[in-house]
């Protein structure tokens, strides 16, 4: 029997921008990257609860997206009268981007507590978060509804605090970080939006601190960028560092949905190897660990050199790049 993950979030149509024109439009949104990237794992089943227009072409769109994805559409919700919101996505010379969103009426920003059913928790066994719907009262309870049921059956829940400067006030975004902090199991952040979040520079006293304030956390992921990523145990205060898999400069597209991909590896291949419950996770040796990191970092080695975020790369994709740039 296959194990189960939820994404609960945003869904957005990423139209990216490179010399003021729109070259391009992608389905995606950081909880359906995610949930794409741990439906490549062959003993996952990954499931989406998202919401999407009633009778509306983009909507259908996506639905085949999803579809082809091989993400489970069963916790799709369809209400009328909305919009799917999209964001422009300016993209650098270096594959960084800027983000500015259109989001009103938007249908992911619909979730209501009542969406968020007893059932929905107990039948799956790992969580993901992230932040965008975060951004209205309506969406923000059901996210902290989620939390408290899946605290109460003992479900892992991993949260990636994104930070759109043009969506959150920065003393906003962190402190609606700081009550989501309190109730997930593991965390990802890049070191940037670490340094936002704590006031700190020193990333050794960032994980202390992460490990003080955040008792319920039992790992944290940093991505440091070029720099490759870390990886904190905070049970037994193991620290692993990975490098990046080198990628030429010439050979880079861009960055969307590199985070996503590196954050839907980790986590599938923690499911893929039956890690489901908190017991699992906090018995995972180094050896296992550093696996599951590998496969993040290349899953967001690869995807920097693809345009747009899906699709994500193939398990073969990942194992590939692992035996030439780890083994």
């Amino acid at each position: 029997m296959k194990n189960n993950f939820l994404a609960l979030g945003e869904v957005i149509i990423d139209k990216v921008v490179i010399d003021n024109k729109v070259i391009s439009e992608n389905i995606g949104g950081a909880p359906l990257n995610v949930a794409s990237m741990v439906a490549k794992f062959d003993n996952v089943n990954s499931s989406y609860l998202t919401i999407l227009n009633r009778d509306n072409n983009e909507s259908l769109k996506i639905l085949k997206t999803i579809i082809k994805e091989k993400i489970n559409p069963f916790y799709l919700l369809f209400k009328d009268n909305l919009n799917i919101a999209y964001s422009l996505v300016k993209v650098f010379e270096d594959g960084e981007r800027t983000f500015s969103f259109k989001l009103d009426k938007a249908s992911f920003l619909s979730l209501k507590e009542k969406d968020i059913t007893k059932k929905k928790i107990i039948n799956n066994d790992l969580f993901y978060l992230g932040t965008v719907s975060l951004l209205n009262k309506n969406t923000i309870l059901a996210h902290h509804k989620l939390l408290r049921l899946a605290n109460k059956y003992n479900k892992i829940i991993a949260f990636d605090p994104n930070y759109r400067s043009n969506l959150f006030k920065e003393n906003k975004w962190i402190a609606l970080t700081k009550e989501i902090l309190k109730k997930i199991t593991i965390l990802k952040m890049s070191y940037e939006e670490s340094v936002i979040f704590t006031r700190l520079n020193d990333l050794d006293i960032i994980l202390e601190k992460l490990k003080n304030d955040y008792p319920n956390i039992k790992l944290i992921l940093i991505t440091l960028g070029e720099k490759g990523s870390i990886l904190y145990k905070v049970s037994d205060s193991l620290k692993i560092v990975l490098e990046p898999i080198k990628v030429n400069p010439e050979e880079i597209k861009d960055a969307i949905g590199c985070g996503d991909a590196f954050f839907g590896a980790f986590l599938g291949y923690l499911l893929n190897n039956n890690v489901k419950t908190i017991e699992n996770l906090e018995a995972l040796a180094k050896k296992e660990l550093l696996s599951a990191m590998e496969y993040a970092n290349a899953a967001g080695s690869f995807t920097i050199q693809h345009a747009g975020a899906l699709p994500m790369p193939t398990i073969s994709h990942l194992k590939k790049l692992i035996n030439v740039s780890y083994r």
